[in-house]
């Protein structure tokens, strides 16, 4: 024989909410366990408890209230990352920034960009820019520099070439040659005059700034016009020169290591001034060995050191230094990557000017707004408003799932008629107040953000300026 389902509602003595909500993320807190009856209480009431009845028990008010908890923490932490992001790139993700005033500025993120910058532009930059030169010969135009100077120099690693030195000697020098065209050749009319025992005679000319100014041009000109041009090509690291070389001389070039250049681009996480000595090497290990207290690396982490005094460190050339290294093994207050190459002497860097870079290794700094460490906010640390917020949305919250369940049946049918269920009609206003709680949330948070606030502070100083100029100036009469 079937059996009639038992008839389920509220019935107005709501239970300690503590193991009740689907997470349990505020079970524990007091104030939660005392205020969650109430508001069960409350979301009934409002529904029209106990003149109707109210399909739903008290568990199921206290997981719309864990939700609408939730709800309000994400809408904050979504607002403090949209804020703060380019404050918080690179700091550390092992300290928690829930309900804490971030106070910093993205400075550290421009000078590392600003570096990136100066590389490019050979204003500075975080990467060695180095100097080489070959030996050009007679009656040979063409010089590989990977094969001249790149292998014996750098170990064969790439170059990335930023300037060649190769031009005729400025106009100026020749401004005195008494057998070009265009110099001021006047010996001879000096020696009329009987200047000649002088030197220079021309001392005694006096001539105006315009005439030295037009004489350099009518030199540079008659080069362009009547000699060969110094000029240079430059294909994957071939030189080709012109003209072509009678005699031998040295050709001078600035340069990159490639490797060094692309390792500053790491996404650097925490850069630390080390201390005296911190940067050791054992004779005959290739383990880099670095004392950082505190220092948070991991195995995998990216780093890489700048700043090593001298050309050389347990005599292997410091460019070795300045690239990105993998973090093999770590202490409390050491951790040890491969150099690369074997150090023939036991030594230590000098700190104070040394720094390691840390970058991104096993989510250890903050990338994206993905490992920001925000947390949930705790019911406890909640003010009023943001707890009446979280009321208003866990009744919203309830409306929708009582609609969700009178939906069920569109009608109940009695004797001679039928009883229409506001299954819909709840829900759709459930949805409109839920969107309506949000986006008030929303634009509160976006009118106390950092910018807004400028705005505002702004927008009072020009008020405030406009209300001083009223004020009358009193005039002193003597």
């Amino acid at each position: 024989m079937a059996t009639t389902p038992e008839y389920i509602s509220y019935d107005g003595n709501p239970t300690n909410p503590n193991g009740l909500t689907p997470f349990g993320i505020f079970d524990s807190e007091a104030l939660f366990q005392t205020d969650g009856p109430k508001v069960a209480n409350f979301v009934a009431t409002r529904l029209g408890y106990p003149i109707m009845d109210v399909e739903l028990q008290d568990m199921q008010i206290y997981t719309c209230l864990e939700e609408s908890i939730i709800e309000y923490g994400k809408q904050v932490n979504q607002f403090r990352i949209r804020d703060n992001m380019y404050t918080l790139m690179g700091t550390s993700t092992s300290e928690d920034f829930t309900q804490k005033n971030i106070i910093a500025t993205p400075l550290d993120q421009i000078v590392r960009l600003s570096a990136e910058y100066g590389t490019e532009a050979l204003s500075g930059g975080n990467v060695e820019l180095k100097r080489g030169h070959i030996t050009a010969s007679a009656e040979t135009a063409s010089y590989d520099l990977n094969a001249l100077w790149a292998t014996p120099n750098e170990s064969g690693e790439p170059l990335e070439i930023r300037k060649v030195y190769h031009q005729g000697s400025p106009a100026i020098s020749r401004y005195y040659d008494p057998f070009a065209a265009t110099g001021l050749g006047i010996t001879n009319l000096m020696s009329e005059f009987g200047f000649s025992d002088y030197s220079p005679a021309i001392t005694f000319v006096m001539m105006p700034a315009y005439e030295d100014m037009l004489r350099v041009q009518a030199i540079e000109i008659n080069d362009v016009i009547r000699k060969s041009q110094y000029t240079f090509t430059l294909s994957n690291n071939k030189l080709r020169i012109s003209p072509i070389p009678l005699n031998s001389f040295a050709v001078w070039f600035d340069y990159y290591v490639a490797s060094e250049k692309s390792g500053s681009a790491i996404q650097v996480g925490r850069s630390v001034t080390l201390a005296t000595g911190t940067v050791s090497l054992t004779s005959g290990s290739t383990d880099l060995t670095v004392t950082d207290a505190g220092h948070g690396a991991s195995v995998g982490d990216k780093v890489n050191i700048v700043g090593v005094p001298g050309s050389t460190l347990g005599g292997i050339a410091v460019s070795y230094f300045n690239k990105t290294h993998t973090v093999a093994s770590v202490t409390a207050n050491t951790w040890i990557a491969a150099l690369g190459a074997t150090p023939t002497v036991t030594a230590a860097a000098w700190g104070g000017s040394v720094i390691a870079a840390y970058g991104i290794g096993v989510n250890q700094f903050v990338s994206d707004p993905s490992n920001v460490p925000l947390s949930h906010i705790q019911y406890a640390n909640i003010n009023s408003v943001g707890k009446v917020w979280i009321y208003k949305y866990t009744l919203a919250l309830a409306k929708e799932l009582l609609g969700l369940i009178r939906s069920k049946y569109q009608s109940v049918p009695i004797p001679n008629a039928d009883i229409r269920m506001d299954g819909e009609l709840l829900r759709r206003e459930a949805v409109q107040e839920k969107q309506e709680l949000v986006k008030e949330l929303q634009e509160t948070l976006h009118a106390s953000g950092r910018f807004e606030q400028m705005k505002a502070q702004a927008e009072a100083a020009d008020h405030q300026n406009k209300i001083l100029q009223k004020v009358p100036i009193p005039i002193y009469v003597m």
